[in-house]
């Protein structure tokens, strides 16, 4: 679930066991103290350098967080994630080559309609060029989709193996941070918890202020 999910995890859990108060309009007050984990420990560092509280800010800070990076990091390491340059390359090849698909379809097209008039009455017509032409752009220009997609989603198959196996492992708990950690803000059972998290995860960071999940940790939060 990436970077968001990890924080979601945490704020439900602290949330749960009455850590955390959060409230309307999505704000976060401190009761107890305690962190049982790295990233916990972030969210109380969040709200200490951010005093009004606000979930959406101290979602962002503590999703760019070195705790919150550093889980990426460590599953990108054990082959669970992709690496971020090699995600970020098949998506642009897999970009380009849909848009070239896109814009040599016409041009395809019209060189064989152009091969059939040349011929009386299609006599000369060439069917080897339509027939390896125009599907050989179709198939491109839809593989080029594919790549994109599965390039956005930076989970590996032995990632998307070790979450199904995790979850059948564990599918006796209901814990609001195990829920959230496998199943994303659907788990919450809180319906008023659930409304806060999904308005905070709509506030989407500026790209000068987010790293993605699994970067190198560099500069992220002093």
């Amino acid at each position: 679930g990436g970077p968001g999910r990890v924080v979601d995890t945490a704020l439900a859990a602290m949330h749960a066991d009455g850590r955390l108060a959060i409230g309307g309009p999505g704000i976060v007050a401190v009761l107890r103290p305690v962190a049982y984990d790295p990233v916990e420990r972030a969210v109380l560092h969040g709200l200490a350098a951010a005093p009004s509280g606000s979930l959406a800010a101290l979602r962002v800070a503590v999703m760019r967080h070195p705790a919150v990076q550093e889980t990426g990091d460590g599953l990108a390491a054990r082959g669970l994630l992709a690496a971020p340059r090699a995600s970020v390359v098949w998506r642009v090849w897999g970009l380009l080559q849909t848009f070239l698909c896109l814009a040599s379809g016409p041009v395809t097209i019209g060189l064989a309609l152009a091969r059939f008039m040349e011929g009386d009455d299609g006599a000369d017509w060439s069917y080897p060029f339509a027939v390896a032409m125009i599907p050989a752009v179709v198939v491109g220009f839809v593989s080029g989709l594919v790549c994109a997609g599965v390039a956005r989603s930076r989970i590996t198959r032995a990632g998307r193996r070790a979450a199904a196996e995790f979850g059948a492992a564990h599918a006796y708990r209901t814990d609001p941070g195990f829920l959230v950690a496998t199943r994303g803000l659907r788990g919450v059972a809180d319906p008023e918890l659930r409304a806060h998290l999904v308005a905070s995860a709509r506030t989407r960071p500026s790209a000068s202020s987010y790293t993605p999940f699994g970067a190198a940790a560099v500069a992220v939060a002093p």
